[in-house]
């Protein structure tokens, strides 16, 4: 799953990595910040519904948008 996020520097990102990679199912976070809005790549070992993610994000005080292809998803 591909998101963007609100996050603005190394230490915001550090905490959404940390607090993500101690939830279950969540296996790798990867943040790409060659771009604007930063995008976070999660790889999980189990179906997740994004909502989900999304509210996981949120407990740590952002937000993540599901980044899709066509838009319609």
């Amino acid at each position: 799953m591909v998101f963007t996020i609100d996050t603005q520097n190394t230490e915001d990102i550090e905490s959404v990595r940390l607090y993500l990679l101690k939830q279950p199912g969540i296996r790798r976070v990867i943040f790409n910040r060659e771009v604007y809005p930063y995008e976070m790549k999660v790889n999980t070992d189990k179906a997740m519904p994004l909502e989900d993610f999304q509210e996981m994000v949120k407990q740590v005080g952002f937000h993540a948008i599901h980044k899709t292809v066509t838009g319609l998803d």
